[in-house]
C-alpha cells in the first residue's frame, strides 16, 4: 500500500504542475491576444480619423464649388437678359477695308483675305507683368480711338474726328486673323464674335470672378495669335481672350485711366488710347 500511495502523491503532482504550465501559457497567449486585438483597434481608430479628415476637406471643397457655380448662375441670368439684342448688321457685315485705305489697322490686325487660308504663326507666351514701353500725350479732353500705320506712326481721334469703323448700331468692329468678326458693344456689355458665314460663336462678358465692376468694352483688337483684347472702360484694364472667347488675363497694372480705342502694331505691342488724352504703347506677351 505505502508504494501505491507514493505513485499516486506523484502523479498528483505532476498533473498539478502540468496544469500549472498550460494556465501560465494562457496567460501568455491571452496577453498576446490583448495586444494584437489593442493594436488593431488602435489602427481602426486612425483610418476613422483620416477618413473623417478626408471627408472634411471633400465637404470644403463641395462648398467652394457650390459659391462658384452660384456666381456662374448670376452671370448666366444676366446673359439671359440680353438675348433680346439683335446682331443682324454684324452677321450681315462685309469687309470694307478696300473703302479706308488710309485706316486700315483700325479693322485690321494681320488679317488674310476669305480666298486665302491663315497663315500658322509661332506661338507667343503672355507676360508673366505687362509694362508700358512708352505714353503720347495727345491734345484730345475727350479721346476714343488709335490706330497704327506702322510701327512708328499712329494716328489718333477725339471728339470731333471720329475715324473708326462702325457698323449702323455704332458697334466697333475689328476683323480676327482667322476670319472671325469680333464686335465690340458696349451698350450690351459684351463682346460677340462671329465666323465669316455670320454664325454665332461665342459671346463674352466679363471674367466673374475678377471683375469689380461692371463690363464696359469700348475698344477691341486682336494680335498676330488671334488673341482678342478689348478695353474696359470701367475696370480700367485691358481682357484678353484666345480665339475660342476663353479668358487668359488682364492687363491691370498700367496705371489706365478710362481705357477706350485700341490697336496693334506689327511686333504686338498695344496701343490703348485713354479718354483723358494719352496714348500708352504696352508689351504684353
Amino acid at each position: 500500500m505505502a508504494v501505491k500511495e507514493q505513485l499516486l502523491e506523484k502523479f498528483e503532482k505532476h498533473y498539478e504542475e502540468l496544469t500549472a504550465d498550460i494556465s501560465e501559457q494562457g496567460e501568455k497567449w491571452h496577453q498576446e491576444i490583448d495586444n494584437i486585438v489593442n493594436k488593431m483597434k488602435s489602427e481602426i481608430k486612425d483610418m476613422k480619423n483620416k477618413h473623417l479628415s478626408l471627408l472634411d476637406k471633400q465637404e470644403e471643397e463641395i462648398s467652394q464649388n457650390i459659391s462658384v457655380i452660384k456666381q456662374y448662375i448670376v452671370v448666366l441670368k444676366k446673359m439671359v437678359a440680353y438675348n433680346d439684342i439683335h446682331f443682324d448688321n454684324v452677321f450681315a457685315y462685309k469687309s470694307k477695308n478696300a473703302e479706308f485705305p488710309l485706316f486700315i489697322t483700325t479693322i485690321e490686325n494681320n488679317c488674310t483675305s476669305n480666298e486665302s487660308k491663315p497663315q500658322s504663326t509661332p506661338r507667343k507666351p503672355l507676360l508673366d507683368e505687362p509694362k508700358i514701353i512708352n505714353t503720347i500725350a495727345t491734345p484730345f479732353d475727350k479721346q476714343y480711338n488709335v490706330a497704327c500705320l506702322s510701327d512708328e506712326d499712329i494716328w489718333t481721334c477725339g471728339y470731333d474726328n471720329k475715324i473708326k469703323l462702325y457698323n449702323l448700331k455704332g458697334k466697333l468692329i475689328t476683323e480676327n486673323r482667322n476670319l472671325d468678326i469680333c464686335v465690340c458693344d458696349s451698350l450690351a456689355k459684351a463682346v460677340v464674335v462671329v465666323n465669316e458665314a455670320g454664325k454665332l460663336r461665342f459671346r463674352y462678358t466679363f471674367h466673374p470672378l475678377i471683375a469689380k465692376k461692371s463690363f464696359n468694352p469700348c475698344g477691341i483688337t486682336t494680335d498676330s495669335q488671334s488673341q482678342i483684347l478689348t478695353s474696359d472702360f470701367n475696370n480700367n484694364c485691358i481682357h484678353i481672350l484666345d480665339q475660342d472667347g476663353q479668358f487668359l488675363r488682364y492687363i491691370d497694372n498700367c496705371d489706365l485711366q478710362d481705357p477706350w480705342g485700341l490697336c496693334m502694331d506689327s511686333k504686338d505691342n498695344l496701343f490703348v488710347a485713354e479718354y483723358g488724352g494719352r496714348v500708352k504703347k504696352i508689351k504684353y506677351m
